[in-house]
C-alpha cells in the first residue's frame, strides 16, 4: 500500500521561543558558604538547602524567612559570594540609667544586664560584653570593649571573614537605651554580583544578609547599575532615631541618591530576616497587581514605634515592621521621589523585558516580518497583546494606547536599516490605595 506521504506531505515545525522568560518572581540570596564551583544554584524546598549547606548556615535561615510566607515563590536562588566580608558589629549605651534592665540579642537569645544603682555608660558595656562573650566565641565572633573611656561600646568582630553571627537589640522598646549598628567594609559585592548575573540571569530580587552601610550601598549602586531589585535592609539605629536632617544612615544615603531599586526596611533583629520574608510574601504576586504595603509577615516580629521614630524612618524613605492593629508593612517606599513605590518600579521592569521578549520572539520565529503595513499591524498586535495583559493584571486602566508608523512614512534610510522607529505606547498605571481621608458634615 502506498504510503499517504506520496500524495500529501506535511511538514511540521514544532518552535519552541528559543527564549526564557526573566521571572520577576525569583529572589536570589547572596551567600559565603556554598563551596560549589558554579555561582547559582536554585531551591524550590529548604530540604535542599539543608544538604548542601547546613540547616544552621545564614543562607537556610534567610530562606526559611523567604519560603515561610504564604504565599511564596516556587523556587529561589542562592548565588556563591567570594569577596568574604567580616562582619563587625558596634553597640553604644545612649542613655545611662539606675537599675534598668539592658536587653541585647545575639543569634535568637536574649541577654539581659541590670544597671545597678550607680551604673556608667563603661559598667553597662562591659556587663554587656561579659553576658555574651561565650556564645560569640561560640559563634566564631569576638566581643570586646572599644572606645574612649567614658564612651565605651562593645564590638562584636568575626573570628574569620564569612562568619555570620546576629547581633544587637530584640526590639524598638530598647532604642531609647541602646544602639546598634553594623559596620564593617563591602569586600568586593559588585565583583561577586557581577559573576553571579554573568552566568545566571533568571532571578530578580537580590537579598544580602551582612547589612553594614557599607554593603548595602555597595549593592544598590549595583543593582541600580543592572536592572534588578534590591531589598535592602539595615538594624542601624541611627535609621529610627536620627532626625533626617542631621542623618548619615544608610536609609539617608540612598534616599539622596534617589536609589528607586533599593527600597530598605528597617528592623532591629537582623536575625528575623525581615527584607527577606517581605520578598517571599509579594515576589509571588503578579508585577502591577500588587502594593508592597499592608503586608503581614510570618516569623517576623512587629515592632511598636514612637510618632518621631516612625516619622524618622518615612522621612528617609524607608520601611519598618509595625502594629496597627494586625502586624503590616509600612508603605512599600523606595529610596526615590520619582518612582516611589516598590510595585511601580517592578512593574516598569516587567513591562519592559515582556516587550523585549515577545517582539524578539515575533521576528526571530518567523522567516520574515515584512517591512509594511501587514508586517507593521504584526509588531502592534504583540504590543497590544503585552498592555492587554497588563490590563487584565489590574496593573493598567483600559485605554492604554499604542501608534505605529504607516509603512508609507517610514524614513527611508530606517526602512534601508530595516529600523522601525517611531512605535509608541501610553498607558496609565492604576497604582493603590494607601490612605483614605473623609470629611463629612453632621447638619443638626
Amino acid at each position: 500500500m502506498a504510503p499517504l506521504s506520496d500524495i500529501v506531505v506535511v511538514n511540521i515545525l514544532a518552535q519552541v521561543g528559543g527564549l526564557t522568560q526573566q521571572g520577576f518572581g525569583t529572589p536570589l540570596i547572596l551567600g559565603y558558604t556554598p563551596a560549589w564551583v558554579e555561582r547559582v544554584r536554585y531551591y524550590s524546598d529548604l530540604a535542599g538547602i539543608a544538604t548542601d549547606l547546613g540547616s544552621t548556615s545564614p543562607e537556610y535561615k534567610c530562606a526559611q524567612a523567604v519560603f515561610g510566607q504564604t504565599p511564596r515563590p516556587e523556587r529561589l536562588a542562592i548565588g556563591r559570594g567570594a569577596n568574604k566580608p567580616t562582619q563587625r558589629y558596634k553597640l553604644s549605651i545612649v542613655a545611662v540609667v539606675a537599675n534598668k534592665d539592658y536587653v541585647v540579642r545575639l543569634n535568637g537569645v536574649d541577654y539581659t544586664i541590670n544597671s545597678g544603682a550607680t551604673p556608667t555608660n563603661d559598667s553597662i558595656a562591659g556587663a554587656i560584653n561579659t553576658a555574651i562573650s561565650a556564645a560569640c566565641t561560640a559563634a566564631g565572633f569576638t566581643s570586646s570593649v572599644i572606645g574612649a573611656v567614658g564612651s565605651q561600646q562593645v564590638q562584636v568582630l568575626g573570628n574569620a571573614a564569612g562568619n555570620w553571627c546576629s547581633f544587637g537589640i530584640p526590639n524598638a522598646g530598647m532604642l531609647p537605651y541602646l544602639k546598634a549598628m553594623q559596620d564593617h567594609a563591602d569586600p568586593g559585592i559588585s565583583a561577586d554580583l557581577d559573576a553571579i548575573l554573568l552566568e545566571d540571569t533568571a532571578w530578580y530580587c537580590l537579598l544580602t544578609m551582612y547589612n553594614s552601610s557599607a554593603c548595602v550601598q555597595g549593592a544598590a549602586t549595583w543593582t541600580q547599575a543592572n536592572e534588578r531589585l534590591y531589598l535592602a535592609e539595615s538594624q542601624d539605629s541611627e535609621i529610627p532615631t536620627v532626625s533626617v536632617g542631621p542623618a548619615t544612615d544608610i536609609a539617608k544615603v540612598l534616599s539622596v541618591a534617589g536609589q528607586e531599586r533599593a527600597p530598605l526596611i528597617y528592623h532591629p533583629v537582623g536575625s528575623e530576616f525581615a527584607a527577606a520574608a517581605w520578598a517571599g510574601r509579594v515576589l509571588p504576586l503578579t508585577p502591577g497587581s500588587e502594593t508592597w504595603k499592608f503586608k503581614t509577615l510570618s516569623g517576623v516580629s512587629a515592632q511598636s514605634y514612637t510618632t518621631t521614630q516612625a516619622n524618622n524612618i518615612r522621612n528617609k524613605r524607608a520601611n519598618f515592621y509595625y502594629i496597627a492593629g494586625r502586624s503590616i508593612t509600612s508603605e512599600g517606599t523606595t529610596p526615590s521621589t520619582s518612582l516611589p513605590f516598590v510595585d511601580i518600579v517592578r512593574f516598569r521592569d516587567w513591562l519592559r523585558v515582556r516587550l523585549q521578549e515577545n517582539l524578539f520572539l515575533l521576528l526571530a520565529d518567523a522567516d520574515k516580518i515584512s517591512f509594511d503595513d501587514v508586517g507593521i499591524t504584526k509588531v502592534l498586535g504583540v504590543i497590544r497583546g503585552v498592555l492587554e495583559e497588563a490590563r487584565s493584571n489590574g496593573a493598567i486602566t483600559p485605554d492604554f494606547t499604542v501608534t505605529v508608523p504607516k509603512a508609507s512614512a517610514v524614513n527611508p534610510v530606517d526602512k534601508a536599516n530595516r529600523e522601525l522607529k517611531n512605535v509608541t505606547f501610553q498607558v496609565t498605571y492604576t497604582g493603590a490605595v494607601h490612605k483614605v481621608v473623609i470629611n463629612g458634615v453632621i447638619t443638626l
